[in-house]
């Protein structure tokens, strides 16, 4: 079972990839930069997959993915953000998570751990972000939200960040003293997070609307 759900997690991103990779050619700018996060996801989803099969300890790479993924959904989410000072502090968190996770890394935590700080820290301000990126697409939308493609980004982003708050804010703990329980949380969790990738297909296939940026 586990060795399914560890193969199968790469092919969810892959799904949705292919979708955006197909109409590239016809996306615009923001929505192409989708098709590249999702690429990103899908190297960083066959690293894991791969160093898990082999036995390889990999908790370590996600004190570094968390940077790049920050950074690759903040300038998302900016691009579809009119006013002009949420943009600013929209992208000033980067420079501060990027110094938060070099100094957790550095200073305070194992890497062969989940890192507790910097990616529950990241993902409460991503579900920020996430929360008034919905509420710039419901004032600005003439039309439903369901026929905005960028709306599609927003379902798979919030699950995978509200199940990273629980798992890394108390995954050391689980898995240090509660291994079974840590692990069949997990299994759930990944199968979730696998059905909820399958939105990111919407973004490609919804009629493209042109965002608009800026304040």
């Amino acid at each position: 079972m586990d060795k399914i759900i560890i193969i199968l997690s790469p092919c969810s991103i892959a799904i949705p990839f292919l979708f955006g990779f197909v109409k590239y050619g016809r996306l615009e700018n923001d929505l192409r930069l989708i098709v590249i996060f999702l690429g990103f996801e899908i190297f960083f989803q066959i690293f894991v997959a791969t160093t898990a099969l082999m036995g390889i300890k990999n908790l370590w790479i996600i004190h570094f993915y968390t940077i790049i993924e920050y950074t690759f959904l903040i300038i998302i989410f900016l691009q579809w953000q009119r006013n002009l000072l949420i943009r600013r502090l929209m992208f000033f968190s980067i420079p501060l998570i990027i110094a938060l996770a070099i100094f957790d890394i550095v200073r305070l935590e194992n890497l062969n751990m989940f890192n507790t700080y910097t990616r529950p820290i990241s993902s409460i301000l991503v579900l920020g972000v996430l929360g008034l990126t919905l509420f710039e697409f419901n004032k600005e939308s003439t039309t439903l939200l369901s026929r905005n493609p960028r709306f599609w980004m927003v379902p798979p982003v919030f699950v995978a960040t509200t199940m990273t708050i629980t798992v890394f804010a108390v995954g050391n703990y689980l898995l240090m003293n509660f291994p079974q329980t840590f692990f069949n949380i997990y299994r759930v969790m990944m199968i979730i997070n696998m059905l909820s990738n399958l939105f990111y297909v919407r973004v490609f296939l919804c009629p493209s609307q042109q965002p608009k940026s800026g304040g």
